[in-house]
Parts: C-alpha cells; structure tokens; sequence
C-alpha cells in the first residue's frame, strides 16, 4: 500500500482547507480577491484596511450589488454537495497542511539563520567599537596587556635618613652648644653638645669606654710582681666585673676598649668600682671605688680613676668615658653581603651605617646599624625610617662585639693590616 491508502485524511485536506478559507473570508480576516468576496463582505459590514486587488478597483456599488444578488441566486441553486465557482476559486487559494508545515519549517529556519547573522554583526560591531584605535588584539586574554605588569621590576624608592639634631637650648657642654659653660667648651669625650638638666641625661644609658692604665712607679713594681702585666676590671652597681688588659697595642685605634657594661645613672650613684687584677691568680693588687653623680661634666670631661694599693699607694690612673649605647638597627643576616645590598635603599645624611658582629648565631650573627648616639636622637631616626615605610629598632648594642665595619669608610682593622704587612 502507498501512503495515500494508508492516511485517508490527506484526502480530505484540500476540501477542508477550502472551507477554512471561505470560513476566514467571510469573517474578514482574508483579503477579498473575487467580486463576489467583496461584495459579501462590504454587505457584511466588513471593513477592510488597505488597497483592493487591481482587478477589483474599478468595480461600482451596482456591480457590488448585482455580484450580491447574483451570489445569492448561484448559492442557493448550488446542489447539494457541490462547490460553485466561487468555492472552486477559494479552493485554489488553499494548499495541504503538509505543504504549508513544510513552508513553515522552511521560513523558521531562515528565520534563525537571519537571527545569527545579525547577532554575528552586531557582536562585531561592538568588538570594533571598544578596541582602543592603534592596539591591536593579540587574540587571547592571557597575552592581553595587564596594567602594572611593569610595576615589579621598577625599583624601590630610597629611603632618606638625616642625622637627628639633638642639642637642646638648655646645654651645657659642647661645639655644638650655643651657651657652654667655661672650660666645657669642647669635650675630651668627643660630645658635641651636653644637656644640663639631671633628668635629660637620667633617662639615658651608657656604655663604659676604659682607656690603659697610666702606671705610676708603684704601679710598674705592681705589674712586675704580676708576671708583666695586669687586668683592669670595672663593675658599677651590683653589675658582675668586665675585665680588660691594663695595657693594650699601643696603636692609638686599640688604647680605649668599650666594656660590655650598659650603666644606669642610679648603677653609678650606687657605685663605680676598679680592681687591679693579676691574671694568674686573680689577687687584687690595687682599687678605687666611688658613688658617681652623672652630669654634663662627666659626659663632657670622663671621669679619672686613681686606684690604690692596700698600702696606700698610688698605683696609676685610668680614663673613664660614658659614651651613647643606642643604636638603630635596620637589619640582621648571617651574610655580610645581604646586608650591604639592603644598605644601598638609603641616603644617609651626616650617618655613618656600620654592620656590627654579635655574640647571635645564625640570622642573628651581623646587624646593619647607625649609632651609637642617645636614646633620644634613636627613636627619632627610628620613626623617620618607619614613616617612610622601612623596618628598624633601637637597641643597645649589648650582643656587640669588636670593631664594627663602617660600609662608606675604610675599615680601621683592614688599613691596619695593610700597614703591618
């Protein structure tokens, strides 16, 4: 059997379809193609927006009329069952259903292929709109410029740092002092300004620098007796004794030793205390011990020592110097060379940068420093390198040991060397 066999209701699509025409016509939803469509529906009262068909332009009311009446007289002549002229032209103007699902289909596809290529212009033409004239599009987000890809390598800005100027009005003592007192003008301690005030010079600690031993007669038979030589050792307050040889190289740059002694001025109002001491045996040979009261005096001029044996006898002289213990460290390494590097992100003005060895182990064993200078003097160069975003802190240098390596200057124990060799 063939499809037409199968489904009888193909059959019938072209009757049905010709109903449904006659059906739409008459309620005025087709446009009227024949005269007597026209006629039915100006009768009807059907109002039709647009122009008539060319062959319908010219037709008058009469004609309009006699199509009606006409119309009326071939439809109820019509025998049953069969289609009139009129019906056999609606007919023509009706297809399948299959025919006109398959012309559907068609203008739905073309519909979507005309969608896409509009869609496709537009998404161009907005691409060409927001490219930016003179850049081209490397095609990938990856390769794409980022802004401030340049940023890590541009370098760091330098950190400036200034020496503090701390002489107050109220000096005493110093070069730098505008009003110093008679004979304090310029300081054997190497102080360019003192302040007068008990309590500005309180708030300090200070480092003990002993100078060798100034030996009288007496001091030399002392020495002799000592085996060639004798210790020096210092103590203040209830602090344990440091010890040093009473004489030392007499290169000028190793006749003052700095003790590991930190002092307050309420250690040295308990008492200054010196022995002189045989290395052998520890017997102590001469003393002198004394309340010292710090003052711009002391801080400008030191302090002298005269120990004496138990006999009574002077045994020599020693200088005595308080000298500033803070310093302002900016880093710590167990490299010598990362510590140089950090260095080079400041400009010191009127500083002197150092890189100090310390009794530490590890990243703990050199320290970058300025210093020594006064408490005061410290922290304002410490909040100068915190304001500008770099990292220090004041300490007191207790963990220090030998001469420190002064990075812009030449390196005293270096040129020594040199000199020797």
């Amino acid at each position: 059997m063939t499809g037409s066999t199968k489904d009888p209701d193909l059959r019938q699509e072209p009757a049905l379809g010709a109903l449904v025409a006659d059906a739409l016509a008459e309620d005025g939803q087709l446009i009227p193609t024949t005269e007597s469509e026209v006629a039915r529906a100006e009768a009807a009262g059907v109002a039709f927006e647009g122009a008539l068909p060319e062959g319908l332009r010219e037709f008058g009311a009469a004609s309009r009329a006699s199509a009606d009446v006409e119309g009326r007289a071939s439809s109820a002549q019509a025998p049953s069952g069969e289609s009139s002229p009129d019906d056999e032209v609606a007919s023509r103007r009706v297809v399948p259903l299959e025919q006109t699902r398959a012309a559907h289909r068609g203008r739905l596809w073309l519909s979507h292929l005309a969608a896409g290529v509009v869609g496709a212009a537009a998404a161009t033409t907005l691409w060409l709109w927001r490219t930016e004239p003179g850049v081209p599009s490397t095609g990938t987000a990856a390769q794409e410029p980022v802004d401030g890809a340049g940023d890590a390598t541009r370098p760091e800005p330098k950190i400036s740092l200034a020496r503090v100027a701390d002489c107050p009005k109220d000096c005493c003592a110093g070069r730098q002092c505008a009003s110093p007192r008679e004979t304090l003008e310029v300081c054997s301690s190497g102080r360019a300004c003192v302040a007068c005030s008990f309590e500005t010079l309180a708030a300090s600690r200070y480092r003990i620098r002993v100078g060798p031993l100034a030996a009288t007669p007496a001091g030399d038979r002392a020495r002799e007796r000592a085996g060639g030589s004798l210790d020096m050792c210092i103590r203040v307050g209830s602090s344990d004794f440091a010890c040093v040889p009473s004489h030392r190289n007499r290169d000028r740059h190793e006749q003052w030793a700095d003790l590991g002694l930190v002092a307050t001025a309420e250690d040295l109002l308990a008492g200054f205390e010196l022995e002189l001491v045989s290395p052998g045996d520890r017997t102590v040979l001469g003393k002198w011990r004394q309340p010292v009261r710090i003052n711009s005096k002391l801080l400008c001029k030191g302090l002298a020592l005269k120990p004496v044996s138990e006999a009574g006898e002077a045994l020599g002289r020693v200088s005595v110097f308080l000298v500033d213990t803070y310093y302002v460290e900016l880093m710590r390494s167990d490299r010598v060379p990362a510590l140089l590097e950090h260095e080079k992100r400041f400009e010191f003005s009127g500083l002197s940068p150092a890189i100090f060895e310390t009794t530490g182990r590890g990243t703990a064993r050199f320290a970058l420093g300025l210093g020594p200078m006064s408490q005061a003097a410290a922290e304002s160069l410490r909040w100068q390198v915190l304001s500008k975003g770099g990292e220090a802190r004041v300490v007191i240098g207790a963990d220090y040991v030998g001469e420190p390596r002064h990075v812009n200057q030449p390196n005293p124990a270096v040129e020594r060397k040199a000199i020797d060799e």
